[in-house]
Parts: structure tokens; C-alpha cells; sequence
């Protein structure tokens, strides 16, 4: 986890806005309903996305 977060926004300089998930940082988020390191099918249950504070329901990425 922490090679996917920290030390990513570390290379980038960005540690100071995006390294974890506290007040006053920016917050993007996959929120899954499956363990992603039981099964990849976990990443086709997505049941929220926090993009930059902001929560989106699955049915928000519904595609007709």
C-alpha cells in the first residue's frame, strides 16, 4: 500500500497534500467490496469513489 501512496507522493513532491488520508489533505479514494489481494474481480466491485472530497456512488459510473 504504501508504495501505491506515500512514497509515490514523495517522488513527486506532493507528500504535503497527498501522502495519506487526514483533514486538510486531498482525498481520492476507490472504495472496494472485495479483497483486492484475494481476487482482481474485486476492482469490477467498486461501491464508492472519493475524487477530491467528493463521493460517488457506484451508480454514479453506470454506463447504459
Amino acid at each position: 500500500m504504501a508504495s501505491a501512496t506515500i512514497r509515490n507522493a514523495r517522488v513527486l513532491g506532493l507528500d504535503k497534500k497527498l501522502d495519506s488520508v487526514a483533514v486538510g489533505k486531498i482525498a481520492n479514494l476507490v472504495v472496494l467490496n472485495d479483497n483486492p489481494l484475494k481476487t482482481v474481480e474485486a476492482y469490477n466491485n467498486i461501491d464508492q469513489v472519493i475524487l477530491q472530497g467528493k463521493v460517488y456512488g457506484r451508480e454514479a459510473f453506470v454506463v447504459n
